[in-house]
């Protein structure tokens, strides 16, 4: 499950933007709130462990993250684990900067795996996974582009 979307910006400050996860729910459909502290902007290192909410196919579920890239050249990934281990789902969450024309390139991919997403639910919660991609770009462009 990924998009990207082209922004009026160039790549630091759209990095700055994703890097700030205090803004997180302005933006980012899946996120319904942190659960931890979370770094300051600019602070965000590899090795950071978070709690937050997500929201998938309208169920909220409590991931542990841990920050796996911080490139604010080019990237910033999260990998999480959620749940007991005969249940447990694993997200990772990457975000993309790519220079493109006077902007850039905003990508955002979300991978789940896991037990419970197996079947037909699996596939319910996939779709809406692929929906809340393409709506969190658009909702990037229009709160960071205004």
């Amino acid at each position: 499950m990924s998009d990207s979307v082209v922004v009026d910006l160039e790549p630091a400050a759209v990095f700055a933007a994703i890097a700030d996860l205090t803004r997180y729910s302005e933006w980012l459909e899946v996120h319904v709130g942190w659960r931890s502290e979370v770094p300051e902007p600019g602070e965000l290192a590899v090795g950071d462990e978070l709690t937050s909410v997500v929201r998938i196919n309208r169920t909220k579920v409590r991931f542990e993250w841990t920050v796996a890239v911080v490139d604010p050249t080019s990237a910033l990934e999260f990998t999480g684990i959620s749940g007991p281990k005969l249940f447990r789902v694993t997200a990772r969450l990457r975000f993309t900067v790519v220079p493109e024309g006077v902007g850039s390139r905003v990508g955002l991919a979300i991978v789940l795996s896991g037990p419970p997403l197996s079947g037909p639910l699996g596939r319910m919660a996939a779709a809406s996974v692929d929906d809340d991609v393409a709506q969190s770009l658009g909702r990037f462009a229009a709160v960071f582009s205004a």
